[in-house]
This record gives C-alpha cells, sequence and structure tokens, in this order.
C-alpha cells in the first residue's frame, strides 16, 4: 500500500463510522465499559514535574488544571510488520476524530502500569494481550497545556480478530508503518499530537 492507498482507506474507513456511527455507539460492547463510565478514571495520582508524588484527583481535574498523570501507550502490530492505528470517537473530549496509537488509557491509582495496558487492550479491543515490551518513558504536552502526562509506551503484537469500542474509538485498522510516518509528515493535522510523539520513539 503506498501513501495515496492509506488515505483512500482512511476515507472509506471514515464513512463507514460516519454511516453506521449512531447504531455502532448503542450497541453495549463485551467488556462491559463505556466510556466516561470508568471509576478509575476519578482516582488519579498527580505528579510534580519530577515524577514525585503530590496527591491524587479526577481525570477531569487533570485536565482542568494541567496537572502531570500517567497513562499507557500501545503500538501494536501483527506478523507482517504493520501498525494498527485507531480513530479516536469524534465525540471525545481530547483529540476527537484524531488518528491515534493503537491502544491508550490512564493509569488508575493503586494499578500497576501493565495491568492497565492489559485492560485497556480488553476495553478499547476486546484482546488479551501477552506479547508486550516496554518502548519508553517521556513526559508528554498538549500544546495548549491543559494535558500533561508522564507516558509508558509499550510495543506489542497481536494478528486480531478485534472487537472495537465504538464508543471509544470510530474504528482500528492496520497499516504499513512507512505509510503512516509519510502522512504523519504530509498531513499531520490529521493525528492526535500523542501518537505524533509516540511514532518519535519507534525505532525501525
Amino acid at each position: 500500500m503506498s501513501i495515496i492507498g492509506a488515505r483512500a482507506k482512511i476515507t472509506c474507513l471514515n464513512l463507514e463510522a460516519r454511516l453506521l456511527g449512531n447504531y455502532r455507539r448503542r450497541q453495549l460492547h463485551p467488556s462491559g465499559y463505556r466510556s466516561g463510565a470508568s471509576p478509575g478514571a476519578d482516582d488519579l495520582t498527580v505528579f510534580n514535574e519530577k515524577r514525585k508524588i503530590i496527591s491524587h484527583t479526577s481525570r477531569l481535574d487533570c485536565h482542568l488544571h494541567g496537572l502531570f498523570h500517567a497513562t499507557v501507550h500501545l503500538l501494536l502490530f501483527n506478523e507482517r510488520g504493520q501498525l494498527l492505528v485507531q480513530r479516536r470517537s469524534r465525540r471525545k473530549d481530547s483529540s476527537g476524530g484524531k488518528l491515534a496509537q493503537s491502544v491508550g488509557g490512564h493509569i488508575a491509582r493503586g494499578v500497576g502500569t501493565q495491568a492497565t495496558l492489559v485492560k485497556e487492550c480488553r476495553e478499547e479491543l476486546l484482546i488479551d494481550l501477552s506479547d508486550f515490551s516496554f518502548l519508553a518513558d517521556f513526559p508528554y504536552e498538549s500544546s495548549n497545556g491543559a494535558n500533561k502526562e508522564f507516558v509508558y509506551l509499550f510495543r506489542g503484537q497481536h494478528n486480531g480478530p478485534f472487537q472495537p469500542n465504538y464508543s471509544e474509538l470510530d474504528w482500528a485498522a492496520f497499516f504499513n508503518l512507512t505509510d503512516i510516518r509519510a502522512l504523519a509528515q504530509s498531513r499531520s493535522q490529521l493525528f492526535s499530537p500523542s501518537f505524533l510523539q509516540d511514532l518519535q520513539h519507534l525505532r525501525g
């Protein structure tokens, strides 16, 4: 596939999401999770810039006041080396409708990083992830300063099948990594800024 093919595929997936979105969102995901309904999102650990714990509060407060909190991101590949990309639900309050990393989520107080990663994979894609490795950790700050994260980035492998949670994402599909990188260079506005930063930490 070329970058032109990747753009055509994205256009088709977006059209399908527009036509079927309302129906898909009405269906309860088999994981039982619905976006915005996670009790853990109201109990996040807040850090200072040196990653020392200073308090605990809700996800909403973290974003309203620009407080550092921890998240997990996953770049998921199949056996052909293709990267699973999701388009965030247009209803999300952060980077809605943008292309994003395969999986991402907040780390709740008292929950481990890897446990959060496995939980998010099940809630977003209905997979039990076991093949993964740590890539990097780094601070991320949105351009308006509202979202400040300490990101723990992982790489994993899974061939599917996937059952996307349409309260979280509009679609998920595999793309050639070279095409995604080329598209990120030419049409960066299509991507969530955090995904662009994740790609910078991915080698190969």
